[in-house]
């Protein structure tokens, strides 16, 4: 290449430029090892490679372990290696290699000497110029002297001396009582030595109170009551629920009878098991402490208080509200994992709640904040008024309870929900993967479900041709079933579901026959209003599970355009969506909707038109062009 750069004339074979740029002077500093920079005598130091104009070392020096030096570069573009060597008074020679770099200059047709390999002559710097170090002369030194050159102080060095570990600690200040903990050489060694017995060391050494109420032989579930802070969080820990608490507290069989005594029929002062024998332990029998804690809050009318506990009654539970129809009774628990109903053994319905009075229909019956476990395989763990019993509630609430039914059988269900109207349901229900987690199975009307009804094979079962109509279910939480919501009742219409999760798997999960989002074989008019829908494509509905439903608002599991059937061949809208149908292209001579022909002119015999399909409707189209269409949800 020819040419110039920067008025540098350039040529072909370009050489480096002769040292004649003015000369860059800079300083460096190297750290030794500190055995070097204590026992050196000499040091030099060389580059490489050397020749002429190549890198100049100068200024060698050596101060505080440091090594400093100057280079003056006068060559472009080139990595140089220095060998630094340390010579020590032991006779050890110790080498430092390491690399410094050049800036680069242009290149240039002027000649240049070829640098010569290896190091060049290396600068050197040796004693006055490095300070001397002179080691102490231990065989003339005291041991006190020799302490000291080591730098322990003279308060220690009298330990160091100590001829025995009792001198030692006297030294170091410990009073010879106190000298068998310090040289024990464990943990009991040394409570021993401090004159604690054995059986106290567990205590003694806790990590915890919670640790060291254990060792004193308190249980677990006693320990909050000695951790209380006052008498009233103590009386709480046990489960006594502060309006009973004065009670407890009594100082006279009087004073406490006069208490109890106070709003006998005032059921702003509740009534607990507890006062009738229960044990709550979850191994004694409570059933009768049951049965009569229940019979004094209806006779009483009081209010009922599940305190903490599991209440096992093997034989079932039934609570009846002929003598409360209207007098709103509650019973609340102390939270759905605290104040547990374990009806586990019973025949029948675990927990059974009706109305055998005149007219068999309650009002504003409240149960919150508890939990019924149990494991009946042919039906549920809760009832809510009778299978075809003819009794209902009405303005009843019952909410934060959870069901549990352990039985693996396909009957098993967790709540069962009769007649009832107007009614609040917020609960957490399975059944252990199979079964029904809700069933309704009675006229029910106008009532409002939330909460979770998983862990099953069906999630919601409306069966037994029941009237189950105008409910709303809002966000429930349908996971890990096979059937979200299955209907087999004709006379269900116009329930809404808002929102919510629908997750559905793409085979059985549980044993059942089959799996699908909707089973929905009878009833009309079931909308569902966007819903989260989790399921494979093409696992919306079992065959034939679409009939009543209506999907709005949701984009899961889209219908795709079926194929044109055969002409005059009719064509069911199995979508779950209502479609609009666009037919376009060939030649149609009439469209039937649900078996009704739909006469379209010769003008639009190339181009039908669309059609509005709910979903179970049908469309035949008659033709003798094949048309093309396209089917479109409607939101």
């Amino acid at each position: 290449m020819d040419g110039s750069l920067r008025g540098v004339p350039v040529s072909a074979e370009p050489v480096w430029l002769a040292p004649k740029l003015p000369v860059d002077v800079r300083h460096y500093q190297r750290v030794i090892d500190p055995v070097d920079a204590a026992l050196l005598t000499g040091l030099s130091l060389a580059a490489a490679p050397s020749g002429s104009g190549e890198l100049t070392v100068s200024g060698l020096g050596f101060a505080s372990g440091l090594v400093s030096f100057t280079l003056s570069e006068g060559q472009p573009g080139r990595c140089y290696t220095l060998l630094l060597t340390a010579t020590r008074s032991d006779g050890m020679v110790s080498d430092y290699r390491f690399r410094v770099h050049v800036d680069c200059v242009l290149p240039t047709d002027q000649a240049q000497a070829v640098p010569s390999a290896g190091f060049g002559t290396p600068v050197t710097l040796t004693a006055p110029g490095i300070p001397p170090v002179t080691p102490p002369v231990l065989g003339t030194m005291s041991l006190a002297q020799a302490l000291t050159a080591l730098g322990i102080s003279a308060a220690i060095q009298p330990v160091l001396e100590a001829s025995s570990t009792a001198l030692a600690l006297t030294a170091l200040g410990i009073p010879a009582v106190m000298q068998p903990v310090v040289g024990a050489t464990s943990l009991a060694e040394a409570l021993t030595a401090f004159g604690i017995p054995t059986a106290m060391q567990p205590v003694v050494g806790a990590t915890s109170l919670a640790q060291a109420l254990t060792a004193l032989g308190i249980s677990p579930a006693m320990q909050p009551t000695l951790e209380a802070a006052s008498t009233a969080l103590a009386l709480t820990a046990l489960g006594i629920p502060p309006v009973m608490q004065p009670v407890v507290e009594a100082g006279s069989l009087n004073t406490a009878v006069n208490l109890l005594s106070v709003g006998a029929t005032n059921s702003a002062v509740p009534l607990t098991p507890y006062m009738f024998g229960a044990v709550g332990d979850g191994i004694t029998n409570d059933a009768t402490a049951m049965n009569n804690w229940y019979a004094a809050l209806t006779s009483g009318g009081r209010r009922g208080y599940l305190p903490a506990g599991t209440f096992l009654c093997p034989s079932g539970l039934v609570w009846d509200l002929a003598l409360v129809q209207r007098s709103c009774l509650i019973i609340d628990g102390a939270g759905p994992n605290l104040a547990i109903i374990n009806v586990t053994g019973a025949a029948g319905v675990g927990l059974q709640i009706q109305d055998t009075g005149s007219g068999g229909a309650a009002f504003y019956t409240k149960f919150t904040n508890f939990s019924v476990a149990g494991s009946n395989s042919a039906g549920p763990v809760f009832a809510v008024m009778r299978f075809n019993g003819g009794d209902a509630l009405n303005g009843g609430e019952i909410s934060n309870v959870v069901v549990n039914n352990a039985s693996t059988a396909s009957g098993a269900i967790g709540i069962q929900v009769n007649e009832c109207a107007t009614c609040f349901f917020n609960m957490t229900t399975n059944t252990a993967g199979h079964g029904t987690a809700l069933q309704i199975a009675g006229a029910c009307g106008f009532c409002c479900f939330q909460g979770s009804y998983s862990g099953s094979h069906i999630a919601v079962w409306i069966t037994n041709n029941s009237y189950c109509f105008s409910n709303t279910f809002i966000s429930n939480d349908y996971e890990v079933v096979d059937i979200n919501v299955q209907c087999d009742s004709p006379n269900a219409a116009r329930n809404t579901w808002i929102g919510g999760q629908f997750d559905s798997v793409t085979g059985p999960l549980h044993g059942g026959a089959g799996s699908g989002c909707f089973n929905s074989t009878a009833g009309s008019n079931h909308i569902f209003i966007n819903p989260n829908i989790d399921a494979a494509p093409g696992n919306l509905f079992l065959p034939g599970g679409y009939v009543g439903v209506k999907i709005t608002g949701s984009g899961n599991d889209v219908p795709t355009t079926p194929a044109v059937p055969a002409s005059g061949v009719a064509l069911t809208n199995a979508t779950g969506y209502m479609v609009n149908v666009i037919i376009y292209n060939g030649t149609v001579t009439y469209v039937a909707i649900n078996g009704s022909a739909v006469t379209i002119s010769a003008a639009c015999a190339a181009n039908a038109g669309s059609f509005l399909l709910q979903p179970g409707d049908t469309i035949a189209v008659t033709y003798t062009g094949t048309p093309a269409w396209l089917w479109k949800p409607v939101y």
